[in-house]
């Protein structure tokens, strides 16, 4: 947490609500609504992850409850493409508003698995995503869409639509089958633009706009939907640095609002930027997540990426510089 104000900015790194409500736009606009069971059967025991194990098939650590209604709770999940040979199981982790969590992994490792799982475009192959206490996939498609919005590194529509009309898309789920936007609809959008700063943008066509530009967009679509969670998949990974930094910057602050950021990178310098907390992609397991001082060290990232890492500080933050050649 100490460096995170070194690396986006003192401005960006107000002291978080220990449990804020929703996600809000820079008008103080409410995106989000008060946690709700909606009838469903909500488990109430008391046992947390905070004794789970990493590496092989080990479990990431969130420290929380399942009897928690705010949070996002992954119990021993099992991901992949193939019933018979998940790439990640034994998953747990527990995510709550205000959090931002990393996951650190090689190619391959199984984060976009993970992702897509999470995302619902993959099925669990095992365990489960309780939604507050509820599982998430039994939730309807309004209430899901308001837990958990996916952000996708790469979107390239076919026709050019506006940024606006992008971002009303993640008011899908509320329409129904035979309705369409409403005023409210649209306002969301407008506001979900502003929170992410690029309002300006909102007649432009989405397929001129750039990496960095396109990212806020798909971020402002997923806050639009009234999502409590976000779902990113390395969102910086083809963006220059100018870009990294607007993007990085603006998750941040939203997290600093209240949402739970779940951010998959290869770069442990956005992982010592932003998150509060780590967990390393590894093994066919997710690590226990905790305080990135503790989870990145040089060895830990040999043992990641399969190259030597050196650690030394610059302007008082620490970095990790790996031997290339």
């Amino acid at each position: 947490m100490e460096n995170r104000c070194t690396h986006v900015g003192a401005g960006d790194c107000a002291p978080r609500p220990p449990a804020a409500r929703g996600l809000l736009g820079s008008r103080g606009f409410l995106l989000n609504h008060e946690p709700r069971n909606n009838g469903h059967k909500v488990r109430t025991n008391s046992a947390d992850d905070s004794g789970g194990s990493g590496g092989n098939g080990g479990a990431g650590t969130g420290g929380g409850t399942a009897g928690d209604l705010g949070a996002l709770h992954l119990r021993s999940l099992a991901c992949g493409y193939v019933r018979r040979q998940p790439v990640l199981s034994g998953v747990t982790l527990t995510v709550r508003a205000g959090d931002f969590v990393c996951l650190l992994g090689p190619n391959g490792g199984g984060k976009s698995a993970f992702l897509k799982t999470l995302a619902g475009t993959l099925e669990p192959l095992g365990g489960e995503i309780l939604a507050g206490g509820a599982p998430l996939r039994s939730l309807p498609p309004r209430e899901r869409a308001s837990w958990l919005a996916a952000v996708p590194q790469n979107f390239n529509p076919s026709f050019p639509f506006r940024a606006h009309d992008i971002v009303l898309m993640g008011r899908a789920a509320r329409w129904g089958l035979w309705g369409g936007p409403s005023a409210a609809d649209r306002a969301a959008a407008g506001e979900a633009l502003d929170a992410v700063g690029v309002a300006a943008l909102a007649d432009r066509p989405f397929t001129e706009l750039s990496g960095g530009e396109r990212q806020l967009v798909l971020i402002a679509r997923a806050l639009a939907a009234g999502a409590r969670f976000l779902a990113l998949d390395e969102p910086a990974s083809a963006l220059d640095i100018g870009n990294q930094s607007l993007v990085l910057r603006t998750l941040v602050r939203l997290a600093a609002g209240g949402a739970g950021i779940l951010m998959a990178t290869h770069q442990p310098a956005h992982a010592l930027a932003c998150a509060t907390r780590v967990a390393l992609v590894t093994g066919g397991g997710v690590s226990p997540a905790a305080a990135p001082a503790e989870v990145l060290t040089p060895a830990a990232l040999e043992h990641l990426y399969g190259v030597p890492f050196h650690d030394c500080e610059v302007a008082g933050a620490k970095i990790f510089v790996p031997q290339l050649v």
